[in-house]
């Protein structure tokens, strides 16, 4: 443990020293102090964030929020901006940096540092109350009794969910449905799927994670293992987003780790690989599909061989994230001015836009509401495509700058904490390891997209009717209720 001080402590003054020469040295110097700026981030995420994880039982979690804001930091800045330095010599692909561009990238990492130095403070910062969750004991007639009760949500579930799908499906005609996975496509085709057949839709996934959750808790069966395998595809095919997919693996797979069978961190790690290879055959799928449904040859499009099919991966929108960032450092004033200024905005993007929910027949006269990424790629691209991951770095610093980036991110961390040690997954209760699969994901979400107000449409959107769910099953244990009485209660 000294050892780790000392290092973090290092780690802190040569954060600080460089960041000093970045400030004060011309142009032709910056491309000296690249290396040693970016090595220095990877550096502090790794052991500052890594040092901070509390430890159960003696036990690194490899599901800490700790962890989760690390790996998002290594691969939506460190790679993110790794492939802007490395393979386009700190030239943005979306937008002009202009001559002092490495100058601008230095300084971006050099915030970087100080966001993920103040997010480690925030984990780190005492919690003067113990306000977790009383859990329930578990028994063995309860076990069964919450078996039962998973089983007949999900079946529940999967009906209403694929009905919706099915009927979501059907408006975009008799065309190909594969065509669909471009988002372009599904936004030429006029189609338009309202907030409540959003939400009934998102039954389906909730079913194959409770399917998947209950294959866990018993053995694996033949249909829930298709039905599994039928809600995947519709779920991805209906909304053409691999983060629509992710959870319903993910979530199974924190409940398996705290109810199960406690995963180390190279255990884990490989977990993880396998979430982000199936996030890249996503999208690469998403992308070349529709190009087999129209005749073309993916080859021609993204590449001949392995090589320069990652080349293509690697410039798409997935890792834009470090160019948002610069962007939002470089384009600050007509950004603000496009959205109403810092306070409007702010207001707006974490407040205002969750009236995305009410329903057009309580508000017919309802304006469209725009997420931030979406103005993001109209300044960029001069379009009204899908809206941009600006990252909570992005927006931190938009609305608030260096404020935003200390103490917006130590406020973000302290957040994660109360609720993780409010929760104690680690204790294994069954609602409450679900409550924090919901909380965990959406952190992630809020993380990538930057405001939480279009992170709290998401949950609307997504995890509202799995959290009821979980909140159902809490309260029939609870009171000892089952949907299938024993004997003993008959």
């Amino acid at each position: 443990m000294s050892l780790l001080r000392i290092s973090s402590a290092f780690l802190i003054i040569l954060a600080l020293s460089l960041s000093t020469l970045v400030w004060l040295s011309a142009e032709v110097a910056q491309s000296d102090l690249t290396f040693s700026v970016f090595v220095t981030l990877i550096m502090i995420i790794s052991v500052w964030l890594g040092g901070s994880i509390w430890k159960p039982s003696h036990k690194t979690d490899p599901f800490h929020p700790a962890l989760l804001f690390s790996l998002f930091a290594m691969v939506y800045i460190g790679l993110s901006s790794g492939i802007i330095w490395l393979m386009h010599d700190y030239n943005s692909t979306w937008f002009d940096l202009g001559n002092n561009r490495i100058t601008l990238f230095n300084k971006a990492i050099c915030l970087s540092i100080l966001a993920c130095f103040f997010y480690g403070m925030g984990l780190r910062f005492p919690i003067w109350f113990d306000g977790s969750r009383i859990a329930e004991s578990s028994s063995k007639a309860s076990d069964i009794n919450d078996s039962k009760s998973i089983q007949l949500i999900a079946y529940i579930f999967f009906i209403f969910g694929f009905m919706a799908t099915a009927y979501t499906l059907l408006l975009y005609g008799s065309e190909n449905w594969i065509l669909y996975l471009s988002p372009r496509a599904r936004r030429d085709s006029g189609v338009g799927v309202s907030q409540l057949v959003q939400v009934i839709m998102s039954m389906l996934a909730w079913s194959a994670i409770l399917f998947i959750i209950l294959m866990i808790r018993t053995k694996i069966r033949l249909l829930p293992l298709i039905l599994v395998v039928i809600a995947i595809l519709m779920v991805y095919v209906s909304s053409a987003k691999r983060t629509t997919v992710l959870p319903i693996l993910l979530i199974p797979l924190i409940y398996y780790h705290y109810c199960h069978n406690w995963l180390s961190l190279l255990k884990a790690f490989r977990y993880f690989i396998g979430l982000i290879f199936l996030l890249v055959i996503g999208v690469l799928a998403r992308m070349a599909l529709p190009l087999v449904a129209r005749g073309a040859t993916p080859s021609d499009h993204m590449g001949q061989n392995t090589q320069t099919v990652l080349e293509f991966y690697a410039v798409s929108g997935e890792f834009m994230t470090f160019d948002m960032f610069l962007f939002s450092q470089t384009r600050a004033e007509i950004i603000l001015e496009q959205i109403g200024g810092a306070l409007e905005g702010f207001i707006y993007y974490t407040f205002a836009i969750m009236a995305v929910i009410i329903p057009r027949a309580l508000w017919p006269g309802k304006p469209d509401f725009w997420d931030l990424g979406n103005v993001y790629n109209t300044l960029i691209t001069g379009g009204e495509g899908v809206g941009f991951a600006i990252t909570i770095f992005g927006t931190s610093y938009l609305f608030l700058g260096i404020i935003g980036l200390t103490f917006g991110m130590f406020l973000f961390a302290w957040i994660q904490k109360i609720i993780y040690q409010w929760l104690k997954p680690y204790n294994g209760d069954i609602t409450n390891v679900l409550y924090y699969g919901v909380v965990y994901w959406m952190a992630f979400q809020a993380m990538r997209f930057g405001t939480f107000g279009f992170t709290f449409v998401v949950f609307i959107q997504t995890m509202l009717v799995g959290f009821l769910a979980i909140w159902l099953l809490g309260k029939m244990r609870k009171f000892n209720f089952s949907l299938f009485p024993s004997h003993s209660q008959t």
